[in-house]
This record gives C-alpha cells, sequence and structure tokens, in this order.
C-alpha cells in the first residue's frame, strides 16, 4: 500500500508528540513492507525534500489566508493552531498514486484532502493527536489568540470551491488517541468508522544504555537526583506550575533539580519560564533545553537518568511521553486530566494529582519512599509492553486502514 501522510508541520528539531507518532508510524509501516510518503508545509523547516530510513519527507511553501498577517504572527501560528494553504502540496496528493491519505491536521489542509481523496475515489482519514472535541473551554478559547483581529480570507475561497466545514464529517475514519475523544466521536458520527488508538512506545530503545554524560553537561554534581519534564514549552503543559512546586521541595532537598525538555511553542511563555526561575532564585537548580530529536541521544540520556518524571498538563488526549518514561523506568507523576486520567491508574502505576498541593505531595512521596518508586515502575513496565508496544499499535492502525479501504 502507497500512503500519504499529511501534516502541517514537521520538523526535527521542533520536535512535539503528533511529529513523533507520525514518524515512527511511518517507520514501522515501511518495515511491514508499506510506503509512506510525509507531506508536510516548511514551517519550523526549510522547503524540500529529504529521504530518512527510506522515507520520503517533503516539505511544500505555505502560507496562512488571513489579513493582516505579521511575520511574529505566522511564526506563532508555525508554532501551534497554524491553517495554512499549501496549493503544491495538493499537487503531491494528486499525482502521487496513493492508495490512502492519511490526515494528522484538521482545517485548510484535511478539507482539500479529503476532496482530493474524494474525486480519486481513495480513502482518507483523519488522527486527532491533540483532541478535538475532548477539550477544556480554556484552551479551546486559546487556539484564536494568534489570529484575533484578522480577516480570514481563506473561508471564502473554501466555501467557493465547496471545501469548507468540518473534515471529521467528511473523511472515511477517524482514529483518536484519547478513548474519551474517540467515545465522543462516535457518538457525534454514529455512522462514521472510528478507532480509539493509544499512541505506542519503542520499548527496546530504552533498552539501550545512552552515551551522553547530562550531569557533566549541565554542571550538576553525580549525586544530582533529577525531576524530569519532556513536553512543549507551552501553556497548556503547565510548567509554571511545576518550577512553583520545584522551587519549594528544592528547599528540603537541595540535590533536587528540575530539567525541563521541549520544543519552544510560544516565545513569550518561555521568557516568562526564565523570568519565573530568576525571580525564584533557582537558577542554578534548573536547566530548561529547547528542544532534542526524539531519537538522540541526548534525550534517551534524560530519561535514564531522571528520578522521577513530571507531567503537569492543563489538558493531555493521551501522553506519550508518559510512556517513553515507562519505558525507561522512571515512576511517572501526571495531571489528574484527559487521557492520563486513564491512562494512569492511581498509586499502582503512576501517580495523579489535581492541585498544586497535591502536586508538591505526591513528588515528596517518591523522593522519600525510593520502594514506592519502584513498585509503581514494576506495574508500569508490565503494562507498557503489553499494551502499548509500536509494532502492535501500528497493526491496528493497518487493519483500520484496511476497513476504510474495503468497508
Amino acid at each position: 500500500m502507497r500512503i500519504a501522510f499529511v501534516v502541517r508541520r514537521f520538523s526535527f528539531s521542533d520536535w512535539g508528540g503528533t511529529e513523533q507518532v507520525v514518524w515512527r508510524t511511518a517507520q514501522e509501516l515501511q518495515r511491514m513492507g508499506h510506503t509512506v510518503d510525509i507531506l508536510a508545509t516548511a514551517a519550523m523547516a526549510t522547503i524540500g525534500e529529504e529521504v530518512r530510513d527510506g522515507i520520503a519527507i517533503q516539505r511544500f511553501p505555505y502560507f496562512y489566508p488571513r489579513f493582516p498577517m505579521t511575520k511574529a504572527r505566522a511564526l506563532n501560528l508555525d508554532g501551534k493552531n497554524g491553517d495554512p494553504f499549501a496549493f503544491k502540496l495538493l499537487q503531491k496528493l494528486r499525482t502521487g498514486h496513493y492508495d490512502l491519505i492519511h490526515l494528522h491536521t484538521l482545517g485548510h489542509l484535511a478539507n482539500q484532502s479529503i476532496a482530493i481523496a474524494h474525486r480519486l475515489k481513495i480513502p482518507a482519514v483523519i488522527s486527532l493527536h491533540g483532541g478535538h472535541l475532548d477539550v477544556p473551554e480554556v484552551e479551546r478559547s486559546g487556539w484564536k489568540s494568534s489570529t484575533r483581529g484578522t480577516f480570514n480570507y481563506g473561508k471564502l475561497w473554501a466555501i467557493l470551491r465547496g471545501e469548507n466545514g468540518n473534515p471529521l464529517s467528511k473523511c472515511d475514519g477517524i482514529i483518536c488517541v484519547g478513548e474519551r475523544e474517540a467515545e465522543m466521536q462516535m457518538a457525534r458520527y454514529p455512522n462514521q468508522s472510528v478507532l480509539y488508538l493509544p499512541n505506542g512506545v519503542d520499548v527496546s530503545r530504552f533498552a539501550t544504555r545512552a552515551q551522553w554524560n547530562l550531569r557533566e553537561a549541565q554542571g550538576w554534581p553525580k549525586d544530582a537526583r533529577i525531576l524530569l519534564c519532556v513536553s512543549r514549552l507551552d501553556p497548556q503543559k503547565n510548567q509554571k506550575l511545576l518550577i512553583d512546586v520545584f522551587a519549594r521541595i528544592h528547599r528540603d532537598f537541595p540535590k533536587v533539580v528540575l530539567l525541563m525538555v521541549g520544543p519552544v511553542t510560544l516565545q513569550d511563555y518561555y521568557a516568562e519560564l526564565q523570568s519565573q526561575i530568576d525571580t525564584l532564585q533557582i537558577a542554578d537548580a534548573v536547566r530548561i533545553i529547547p528542544g532534542l530529536a526524539s531519537d538522540s541521544d541526548e534525550l534517551l540520556a534524560c530519561y535514564q537518568n531522571a528520578e522521577i518524571f513530571v507531567l503537569p498538563s492543563r489538558h493531555e488526549p493521551f501522553g506519550i511521553v508518559a510512556l517513553e518514561a515507562w519505558a525507561a523506568h522512571v515512576p511517572v507523576v501526571a495531571s489528574d486530566v484527559g487521557g492520563l486520567s486513564r491512562l494512569i491508574t492511581d498509586h499502582e502505576n503512576g501517580l495523579l494529582f489535581k492541585t498544586e498541593d497535591e502536586l508538591e505531595h505526591q513528588l515528596r512521596t517518591l523522593l522519600n519512599n525510593p520502594e514506592s518508586a519502584q513498585y509503581l515502575v514494576q506495574n508500569a513496565d508490565e503494562i507498557v509492553r503489553e499494551k502499548y508496544g509500536f509494532r502492535q499499535v501500528v497493526a491496528r492502525c493497518l487493519a483500520f486502514y484496511e476497513e476504510v479501504r474495503h468497508g
């Protein structure tokens, strides 16, 4: 089967959960004998084609159909919630001789790609990596912040071409990484093919010992106890809460340090984090690495050297980084929200929290009781191997492809 993955952006340096799932899925499908092309805009990358692991990645010119559109506004849209036009990408879809189009985006690209799929009489499926219905209102309202005060002339274009509306109502299948999202989509579209497909993880990757000396690189002593957070630097991920809690913990546990790793979504938020660290006078104990490639030895070292993994998100459809922490045998403390609430069984394979005080309590519990941490790690290891191995996850995705092709 020849499959086109359509992604709003695909950058190996500015990496997020969507890009990681797209890349790992493409690699696994390639190993299964299928051909995958990754088609993306050149957001946070450069126009052109490259081939990695036998997979063609093509990035196309794009623009945001809004007026006025400043460079700063466009950069924010590149980072989050952009809705671009990319006409040369669509031309590739028309001429690529694909058997199926798998969309990892919504908006204009999804509607235009589905229209092409219908004309070519091939199926188009959509993956909802960030959720769609199961999203808190505070997160939903923030989606429009970068386009407030602009005129959306792209909407007029879409109406004239009959490529407007909700792409989820027109595609041939919907894939949801969140279980609650899948339930809501099934209720909204009872005649639609909907698959709940959680993210997976390459467990074997974390069995290889990283060579990078993390503590030496960060100027930390060998006995530093590392709290790790891997996620986009974004208000949704709520790193501000973690920094506040860490500042209090560090007073009683001076050997505990905080490492936050992830691409910067909003530069203003990144600056706010730096200011918060300086105000709390904890700069010596906190490091922010604004992005590491998902397959890098450095990121692997971050996981393998962490004592506790923390994910304080306000909203999280799934939380693939929790799986990575489990695979690296690191206990997980996470917000009791979204997909994390269903992924983690509190006090069995991880610890959940709802409030700032609860987060502090959970962290102190693990720092004071290594045996509790080990209990969580053992239980999580069994679950991640049985349910979330990437080969099993991709096999289910492939079966869904066949269902929508022949169903």
